[in-house]
């Protein structure tokens, strides 16, 4: 079972998502990037050495920054929580797949491309990891809603 925290911590990367990233969900918040980064990843306190946590009073500003409702990120929206858990094995999130043939003109590229993402990747710790997973399904998903809403409207 998650904790608060671990709840807390992804509710917020998913808002981090949805609103542009880190910069941009610290600017709306009014606060530093490093302090909501280190609210999303559970950085250690260089004195106490204990993980940084959002208390609730700052969970509810947040909430209302956010136009979320009270205790939002108290609660599992099954989003990227799992991601975020060093021992697990895969995705909770649902996500469908595409099958498309690849140009032969555009496979070294794409295999660049590829290579490339999965050097970032390997960088990232989990908190890391989880925001391109969930950046990359949300531009596909952006795409693919574009794509058909071009090709039935």
């Amino acid at each position: 079972m998650k904790t608060v925290d671990d709840l807390r911590r992804a509710n917020l990367h998913a808002l981090s998502v949805e609103f542009g990233g880190v910069g941009a969900l610290a600017t709306l918040l009014d606060r530093s990037s490093s302090q909501v980064s280190q609210w999303m990843n559970g950085t250690r306190h260089s004195v106490s050495g204990k993980p940084r946590r959002l208390s609730s009073d700052s969970a509810r500003y947040i909430e209302g920054k956010c136009g979320k409702p009270d205790g939002w990120l108290d609660a599992d929206h099954g989003h990227a929580a799992s991601v975020l858990d060093e021992d697990a094995d895969v995705l909770d999130v649902p996500f469908k797949t595409i099958d498309a043939e690849i140009p032969a003109s555009s496979e070294s590229k794409l295999l660049a491309d590829a290579a490339e993402l999965l050097r970032l990747f390997s960088e990232c710790d989990a908190a890391g990891r989880a925001f391109i997973i969930s950046a990359a399904r949300n531009a596909v998903r952006a795409m693919l809603s574009n794509h058909n809403s071009a090709n039935h409207g």
